[in-house]
């Protein structure tokens, strides 16, 4: 059974508490008549109820001596004759679980003790809980702290890595236009030596089908991202260079590069600048013989967020009559039906006797890479 401490200064009725509560099997710890004695007992024999005279012997009365014991976790019940009302508003204070008028019925003795140690357990209960949930809290906060200095330092470790994959890949794209650019001088260098116009017209072919590789590798080096290039830059560069290594009259002929800003990936932009390269090629070779006259267009529009368009196109003398390109033996129309087909591009060819020449290039911007079949 609970544990009671009664402060009482009227041995009497002390005495007549002990038996009472000792009859409803409360086990009395001790009668004091003094607050000192009863912050004393209290320390020693842990009540868990204390009943409590307000007027008591010594320095401390029973108000002052219950708002010591309330802060050590130990409520009381008030047992007095004292009705005053400021006497009552100080009581209240102290936060009683009961307040018991002298005289007193037994049966009100037994209830006002037993209320005051269910509602004394409820707050034990509360308190406790109230500390595990602090507990919880805490531990989760110290793991929420823990987890979070983890996930920065991994964090860390990831963006330094990210950076140094991305030093690399720029390296990489260096190292591969310099290789590119190496291969394009040892073919200059073949070109100087050549007197067979035929075998020089193959070199320098096979020279602009490199550098628009290596002028990839040389856009994702400059840019910040690693993955996509300009094309509207990349396409003016391109273009503006055939034309000029090509030696043909600015006077007589004009290149026009028209270009919306768009981005390419790289598995798109290397097999696209090549068929670029090839149809630029092949209408300064054949489209304007004899220093012709004329103008070569070449278009980049973006058609919507997920397709674009290239369009080579000429004013020369068109295609031969009664030739199909398809069927031509020509090394540069392979290599642009099969780069077509790497990035599941649609080519639609328009000819008009000697009015011109169109070809427009349709694909998506994230082509999925198809094996080549050269």
């Amino acid at each position: 059974m609970a544990k009671i401490l009664i402060v009482e200064d009227d041995p009497l009725i002390g005495r007549t508490l002990q038996i009472r509560l000792a009859r409803k099997g409360y086990e009395v710890v001790d009668c004091v008549s003094t607050g000192e004695e009863a912050l004393s007992q209290a320390e020693s024999k842990k009540p868990e109820l204390i009943l409590m005279d307000i007027g008591l012997k010594g320095a401390l009365d029973g108000i002052q001596t219950a708002h010591q014991l309330r802060e050590r976790g130990i409520p009381s019940v008030y047992l007095t004759a004292n009705e005053d009302s400021h006497i009552f508003g100080r009581a209240k204070r102290t936060r009683p679980l009961g307040y018991i008028l002298k005289p007193y019925e037994e049966e009100e003795l037994y209830r006002t003790v037993e209320l005051a140690l269910y509602n004394h357990g409820v707050e034990v209960a509360l308190q406790k809980r109230e500390e595990l949930i602090e507990d919880l809290n805490r531990s989760l906060e110290n793991r929420v702290v823990e987890r979070t200095r983890q996930l920065e330092e991994a964090n860390q470790r990831i963006q330094g890595s990210l950076k140094e994959k991305e030093v690399l890949l720029m390296e990489l794209h260096h190292r591969v236009k310099n290789n590119l650019q190496v291969i394009c001088s040892l073919l200059r260098l073949q070109l100087g030596k050549l007197t067979d116009p035929n075998a020089a017209m193959v070199l320098k072919e096979s020279q602009n089908r490199i550098l628009s590789m290596a002028m990839v590798h040389q856009l994702l080096y400059q840019s910040q991202d690693m993955n996509h290039i300009n094309f509207k830059t990349y396409l003016e560069t391109l273009a503006s260079h055939i034309f000029q290594s090509s030696d043909r009259d600015p006077q007589a002929l004009s290149l026009v590069v028209e270009a919306d800003e768009g981005y390419i990936d790289l598995v798109t932009a290397v097999p696209c600048g090549m068929i670029a390269t090839e149809l630029i090629s092949n209408a300064l070779k054949h489209a304007f013989p004899q220093n012709r006259e004329g103008t070569l267009s070449v278009i980049f529009k973006l058609k919507d967020k997920n397709r674009v368009s290239l369009k080579v196109q000429d004013d020369g003398i068109g295609f031969p009559p009664n030739m199909d390109w398809r069927k031509s033996p020509s090394l540069g129309f392979s290599i642009v039906s099969s780069l077509c087909r790497q990035i599941d591009a649609v080519l639609d060819v328009k000819q008009a006797g000697e009015t011109g020449t169109s070809f427009t290039l349709t694909f998506p911007l994230t082509a999925q890479p198809i094996a080549s079949s050269f």
